[in-house]
């Protein structure tokens, strides 16, 4: 966005020069009106309606820019905020011009405005030796004496002498003390006299120069009033500057940086897993430069052959996936061994990489792509990387192999149960307590832990540290300069927090995957850039630019659905007149190149919306809530809806299917399901969420309720919540991961459907800027199932609490069938899942 930036950089330099001339226009009058511009019986003239206006603009302006930082960083800033500093800037000249020119007409009045009054003043207390004519008949040392008042007449009158030496005193006590720094001075207010060449003159009233008192700084400080001293003035006008500065750093911050352009972020990540399969997702742009001519061919030692050959053809698909299976514990050290004694090939066991699909790379998709590694082993780490097909050789990205490890085979579910319970048993008879298990193994499918939440914008809130004037000189100085650190820009503290539990010093990460549901981007706040395609993809571009959720998302499998703000606010597939929202089709293709195409396959061609399952513990139905819903002002009947006849149809088949396969059902919302959220501050509350579509509602609560231990996950709010419907239904509602919270409640049980007692509080947690929910799958035990949920707040745990299940009677499996071949069953390949 170059105009952005050009618009930033003369916003900057326009501030600053006036800061710079305020500064110049101070130092003038200080040098005009030297010291006595603040005597202390002056009364500064009222501001009348300039000083008020300065006074509201700047309490204004702080407020506004102090909730845009640190609160909600709203569109309607933008024109707000600089208008206000321009109303600040206007009155703070205007009433500076006037104090300046009350004062310049005080001290005319009371004959001290006199600057050669002032330096001979000055140059008497100091005992400074001067070239001016009038003063160099006057010796070091001399006498000053001055004339009795008529109110001193009949006392003597003493000679003050004042001697170069220790015991002199100082211009500043001179100007604080006045006529008694000197001992021959008159207490009288009209006769007295001065020297001045020599020659007595009628001097005004004695003066005193008066300081601002703490209190008037103070007051200056806090309301940003203009006050007798220029230097204080231009210090509170360069607050507010910088104030400016950072709203604008803030403001322009996705634009301003290097990953914005199509050519400067490239990107390796897994997404959907099964136990069989992984999906890769990449962005690699211009994976190979232009060869235009011929390409000499080189020689070890010449240097050169002089053979020509053609250079490189441009191909769509310059690039290929590699892969290969991890060796598990003991077949590491069984390498490690046949390595040391020179025998890899022998051992049979050497590890060569597998070629994978081809990886078609073009700008229309602007360099990104998705490619499936199938025929994968059940509960097995593997590690991939890119290689360039012209060559075999590595690509520069990703630098390292990554890692990931498939899911568990469902059908080993029952027999696992089956073994654990006997072994749980015989621990039992033998009082031997059971060691605590991993909370997230490899190889079991009962027992797993996964992450949701939702609302991510980079940079926020925005920290002081990260300002651009002085964020390099904190680097250097090595202040917040870690990853994820204070000085860091296009910071997301909620994946470095996420980053440090469940991934940092760990051999695996303690969660399988994170689910993302929804507001990735914020498209529309602080800045709309229109329903262009370009607009879109260079806030994913700056979003995978992240270190924060960099760190994240190449070592945890991160999948998710889209709300709001990845198009605009609080849209919806269809408009008030029935049409279809402009801006989706742009953003909708931006939202498939850089998460889409990475999460499991939709259920229906062209749509977003689809299931997973992992093991025989837990199936995820993950809705569309945005695409094809009604205009909320639509009258709500049976014709009014959230998801459209083809996802419901599709979601009450899924409920029926999975009824009884599996132990815990996820139904999976970016909006509240519950209506508990709303009230006359909360408008988006009562029109945005399922409140405003009860009669569909309604229709999925009398199939859903039915279900056995069925849970909804939803986002959105910037709070957390966890609810019941109608008593069988229990909903966890957690957000924002990287975002404001509101310090206003919106929560309440009067609220919707609670007034009626169908929806239900559980646990209320509104504060946090970074907030996330682990879930614990448990089904080793076929007759308590469990989820333990625990609720991260600001990186601490604030909730945690255990949701009991209901047995589920499933169909008996046959453990020989998960053999892939005879072969597996006669033991020529291991089964590692065993």
């Amino acid at each position: 966005m170059a105009c952005g930036a050009l618009a930033l950089a003369l916003a900057l330099a326009l501030a600053l020069a006036l800061a710079l001339a305020w500064l110049g226009l101070a130092r003038l009058a200080d040098c005009f009106l030297q010291h006595a511009i603040k005597p202390a019986d002056f009364v500064k003239p009222g501001g009348g309606f300039t000083g008020f206006l300065q006074l509201i603009s700047s309490l204004l302006f702080k407020l506004t820019v102090y909730i845009f930082l640190r609160w909600i960083p709203s569109r309607a800033a933008h024109p707000v905020i600089p208008a206000l500093y321009t109303v600040y800037l206007l009155t703070s000249l205007l009433r500076d011009y006037r104090l300046r020119s009350a004062i310049r007409r005080y001290l005319e009045q009371h004959d001290l405005a006199d600057p050669d009054a002032s330096t001979h003043l000055k140059q008497l207390a100091e005992r400074i030796e001067t070239s001016e004519p009038k003063l160099q008949d006057k010796k070091v040392g001399e006498p000053v004496s001055n004339s009795p008042s008529p109110a001193a007449k009949g006392q003597q009158s003493q000679p003050a002498s004042i001697s170069k030496g220790k015991g002199a005193p100082s211009y500043a006590k001179v100007a604080a003390e006045g006529s008694e720094a000197l001992k021959g001075a008159s207490d009288s207010d009209s006769d007295a006299t001065a020297v001045a060449g020599g020659k007595p003159r009628a001097a005004g009233p004695r003066r005193k120069v008066g300081r601002l008192t703490i209190p008037e700084i103070l007051k200056a400080l806090v309301f940003g009033v203009s006050t007798r001293s220029p230097r204080l003035n231009f210090y509170i006008l360069l607050a507010h500057t910088i104030a400016l500065a950072m709203f604008l750093d803030s403001f322009f911050s996705p634009y301003l940086f290097p990953s914005h352009w199509d050519y400067n972020l490239s990107f390796a990540r897994v997404g959907a897993i099964s136990p069989t399969s992984a999906k890769v997702h990449v962005r690699y742009p211009h994976p190979l430069p232009p060869f235009d001519g011929l390409q000499e061919d080189m020689s070890d030692e010449l240097g050169f052959s002089g053979i020509l050959r053609d250079g490189l053809q441009a191909s769509p698909e310059p690039v290929r996936v590699i892969w290969r299976r991890l060796p598990e514990l003991g077949e590491r050290q069984f390498l490690q061994d046949g390595a040391a004694a020179g025998l890899e090939k022998e051992t049979g066991l050497s590890r060569r990489w597998e070629r994978g699909p081809l990886l078609r790379l073009t700008e229309e998709t602007d360099w990104t792509t998705t490619a499936v590694l199938d025929n994968l082993w059940p509960s097995t780490r593997y590690e991939w990387r890119l290689a360039f097909v012209h060559n075999n050789t590595f690509t520069p990205v990703p630098e390292r192999a990554q890692q990931f490890t498939t899911w568990p085979d469902p059908r080993l579910s029952q027999y696992l149960q089956t073994r654990n319970a006997a072994v749980a048993r015989d621990s039992d008879e033998m009082g031997i307590e059971m060691p605590n298990e991993d909370s997230s193994p490899v190889d079991d499918p009962n027992h797993f832990s996964f992450a949701s939440t939702s609302c991510v914008k980079p940079d926020f809130p925005y920290h002081p540290a990260q300002f651009w004037a002085w964020n390099w000189l904190l680097k250097l100085a090595g202040i917040g300069s870690e990853p994820g650190g204070i000085a860091q820009r296009n910071r997301i503290p909620g994946f470095d927090l996420l980053y440090k539990r469940a991934i940092e010093g760990k051999a695996k990460p303690s969660l399988r995957f994170l689910l993302q549901l929804g507001d990735l981007i914020y498209a529309d706040v602080p800045h709309y850039g229109g329903p262009t395609k370009d607009a879109y993809r260079k806030l994913y571009r700056n979003l995978f630019a992240s270190d924060s959720f960099r760190r994240v998302y190449e070592n945890l499998p991160t999948i998710g659905i889209y709300d709001d703000h990845e198009v605009v606010n609080n849209w919806s597939g269809k408009t008030a007149d029935g049409t279809t929202l402009e801006s989706f089709p742009p953003a909708n293709t931006a939202w498939k190149e850089y998460v889409g195409l990475a999460n499991p396959d939709p259920l229906d061609e062209g749509e977003n919306y689809y299931t997973f399952r992992y093991g025989g513990s837990a199936a995820f139905f993950v809705m569309d809530t945005r695409k094809h819903r009604s205009h909320y002002q639509q009258d709500d009947d049976e014709d009014k809806t959230m998801l459209g006849e083809r996802q419901k149809d599709a979601l009450l088949r899924w409920l029926g299917a999975v009824n009884s396969t599996s132990v815990f059902k996820f139904v999976v919302s970016s909006v509240p399901f519950n209506t508990l959220w709303g009230g006359p501050l909360d408008w988006d509350g009562q029109k945005d969420s399922w409140a405003a579509y009860m009669s569909e509602r309604g229709q999925l609560a009398s199939v859903m309720q039915y279900v056995p231990n069925l849970i909804v996950l939803s986002g959105d709010r910037h709070e957390f919540a966890a609810t019941s419907i109608r008593d069988t239904i229990t909903e966890f509602s957690t957000s924002p991961l990287s975002m404001f919270y509101l310090p206003i409640r919106t929560l309440a049980e009067d609220h919707g459907a609670g007034a009626w007692g169908e929806d239900k509080l559980y646990k209320y947690i509104p504060d946090g800027n970074h907030k996330w929910s682990e879930f614990e799958v448990d089904t080793r035990d076929p007759y308590k199932p469990v989820v333990r949920v625990s609720v991260q707040v600001d990186g601490k745990e604030a909730w945690q609490v255990s949701l009991l299940g209901k047995p589920v009677r499933r169909a008996e499996n046959v453990v020989g069938s998960i053999a892939k071949s005879l072969l597996e069953l006669l033991g020529f390949k291991p089964r590692r899942w065993f």
